[in-house]
């Protein structure tokens, strides 16, 4: 049997978006016993994040100095930092490397580090992205965006992202008896993320003012939070808004939840929205572009970013329509968002590229 080695750098090991998906996608890999994996990283995260835990040898590297990937197959770097150490050290030179794009990185880097920090942190990893040529995105149009944006020798390839079973937490009973509170009142929309402008919630909030029968409930913080609560506060809906802070697994509540909204004008592809639709949670989401390979307003409630009567109009359908849109989930996350399809797209990629590789294509 002829082995096939993959290393992983990711930026840290918290349970953060990217770092979380090469830990789904390695448990994807798992059934192809010809597979070895390794995972290196650069920062253990915060301290106040849970830290995952991989099945695989986790190796701590110092950006400056350089480590030996001539054992490996295939480099898969994920996010700035590992692929700035994959062009400094020039292993895109040495070993088949692929570079995995979770976000739209302009949009993404401005807002949450301003314009002008933004805008350079994008050039500088840009630079390092036109030395890396395989390029994995999760669908056409983030596709076209980078193939604009990067030089043109580059490779993609599209592969929708799948998470695994999730697994059973107990609930903590103060956290259940706070939500339990405002269901026997109210009908709740949940959402999940880092409360900053891009993820929108503020429309979540405007919501409340125009539905008196539903309430909202918050996972996450950020640097929005105060005025997320300010917003309540002056539109007299903050005793029908919940903040429940970052924790882990905030899906073991979602069986409470009539609807999870994914407000964000901006995404790679949200891991927490992938998670509501694998416990049959009905999905509202912003009409952007890269989801539109996937689904549409026969699946999900769609509505269109700021536009606060698009937005309470398609939640309302979901609210109205909530098991058809709940089956609709549960459909979604076996045919098109499983496990077993990310982990069978990248083992096939991994083939090819070696192939391609061996033959001198």
């Amino acid at each position: 049997m002829i082995i096939m080695k993959i290393a992983f750098l990711i930026p840290a090991i918290d349970a953060m978006g990217p770092n979380i998906f090469i830990q789904n996608l390695i448990e994807g890999l798992v059934p192809y016993k010809n597979v070895e994996c390794e995972v290196f990283h650069f920062d253990r995260g915060s301290k106040d994040i849970r830290q995952l835990v991989f099945p695989v040898k986790v190796t701590k590297l110092d950006f400056g100095k350089e480590y030996d990937f001539s054992s490996f197959d295939i480099v898969h770097s994920n996010m700035p930092v590992p692929d700035l150490y994959v062009v400094r050290h020039k292993l895109y030179k040495k070993n088949i490397c692929i570079s995995t794009m979770h976000c739209f990185y302009e949009t993404d880097l401005v807002q949450r580090k301003g314009w002008l920090k933004g805008l350079i942190e994008k050039n500088v990893w840009k630079y390092a992205l036109n030395k890396i040529h395989n390029v994995i995105v999760s669908s056409t149009n983030m596709k076209e965006y980078y193939e604009h944006e990067l030089s043109s020798n580059h490779v993609y390839d599209i592969i929708p992202y799948g998470i695994p079973i999730l697994e059973r937490y107990d609930v903590d009973p103060l956290i259940e008896a706070q939500i339990a509170s405002l269901k026997n009142k109210y009908k709740l929309v949940c959402s999940c993320g880092t409360l900053i402008k891009r993820k929108g919630f503020h429309q979540l909030v405007k919501y409340l003012v125009h539905n008196e029968s539903a309430a909202v409930i918050l996972f996450g913080r950020g640097v929005l939070e105060g005025e997320l609560r300010q917003m309540a506060q002056e539109l007299g809906v903050q005793n029908r808004l919940l903040f429940l802070g970052y924790m882990n697994a905030p899906y073991r509540y979602y069986h409470l939840m009539d609807a999870f909204a994914m407000c964000s004008n901006s995404e790679g592809f949200g891991l927490a929205l992938l998670e509501a639709m694998q416990l049959g949670t009905p999905i509202i989401c912003t009409n952007l572009p890269i989801y539109s390979d996937y689904f549409g307003e026969n699946e999900v409630g769609l509505f269109e970013f700021d536009d606060q009567d698009s937005f309470n109009k398609a939640v309302d359908k979901v609210l109205r329509q909530k098991e058809y849109f709940k089956a609709q989930s549960l459909m979604l996350s076996k045919n098109v968002f499983s496990l077993a399809n990310m982990g069978r797209m990248h083992y096939e990629y991994y083939n090819k590229l070696i192939a391609l590789n061996t033959h001198g294509v």
